[in-house]
């Protein structure tokens, strides 16, 4: 994916380029996720900017990018942001919080949980300490941004941060779905470094 050559085929008759490659959830290298997030997107953005018909270029990053993070996911994802603006300088990046969808049940936290409950037989293991919150947008509001991300013109050269109304933990989010399918669950408090050992 980072041909030039393919990349030109591929728009050679477009006017917008929307790039929505990223890092697979079960990346574990940093070399995958360098491939992803920072190579991918910007041969991505070199062909645009070679492509006279191409007026807007739309990338999508994630929330949280940053040189400094701990998490190879967002520090590459940053550098990719650096690496796409400075090919295609008047890009749009959108960064999307957790994307949540109805189409791709296998990715979603509700899937996660699904597949949880099988395994341990309704048991839900809660880590001690980790309260952190997140704010999950959906699929299609992200694709109305970039639908009106492509409509204003004064969206080019700027990032966007995304993120849904609410704030959940995910013993919120746990929570909830206990409610909704009327499942009563066995919570087990695990301290931070036993879960650290399977990470």
């Amino acid at each position: 994916m980072t041909n030039q050559n393919d990349l030109k085929h591929v728009i050679r008759d477009q006017n917008t380029v929307i790039n929505c490659i990223g890092s697979h959830i079960y990346y574990k290298r940093e070399k995958e996720f360098e491939d992803a997030n920072i190579n991918v997107p910007r041969a991505i953005a070199k062909a645009a900017a070679a492509n006279p018909n191409v007026k807007r270029l739309i990338h999508i990053s994630a929330a949280g990018a940053d040189p400094n993070s701990q998490s190879m996911r967002l520090r590459t994802k940053w550098i990719g942001e650096q690496e796409v603006k400075e090919a295609f300088p008047n890009v749009t990046i959108l960064r999307p919080t957790m994307m949540m969808d109805n189409i791709d049940p296998n990715r979603t936290i509700a899937a996660k949980w699904g597949i949880q409950m099988k395994m341990f037989n309704r048991m839900n293991f809660v880590i001690e300490g980790m309260n952190a919150e997140v704010q999950p947008v959906f699929t299609n509001d992200v694709a109305l941004a970039i639908f009106n991300a492509i409509k204003t013109e004064e969206s080019m050269g700027h990032s966007y941060d995304l993120g849904g109304p609410h704030t959940y933990t995910f013993e919120d989010i746990y929570e909830q779905f206990f409610s909704l399918t009327e499942i009563k669950p066995y919570s087990v408090q695990v301290k931070l470094e036993k879960a650290m050992q399977y990470y």
